[in-house]
């Protein structure tokens, strides 16, 4: 006995538009129910790189304000004298 999907055109022709779409769906769940599931600790993560992010910056403030990177410079010029 023939398969009867292949064997009618248009129902072999909708099988093969809404498999993809089927498997599409699927992983996108797949990767949305991580994505909740992990959401504590990659808000969390999120937090941490953002106030690292802001330590830093203050630091670069704080040592092109004093001129810091120019008194080291000088500093290890003269230690090698």
């Amino acid at each position: 006995m023939p398969c009867l999907i292949l064997a009618d055109p248009v129902v072999f022709i909708s099988v093969l538009w809404f498999l993809p779409r089927l498997f599409l769906t699927s992983a996108l769940r797949v990767v949305m129910q991580n994505f909740v599931e992990n959401f504590s600790e990659f808000s969390a993560a999120q937090r941490n790189a953002g106030k690292h992010v802001t330590i830093m910056s203050e630091l670069s403030r704080l040592v092109d304000a004093r001129t810091l990177m120019q008194v080291h410079l000088q500093q290890a010029s003269v230690s090698l004298l």
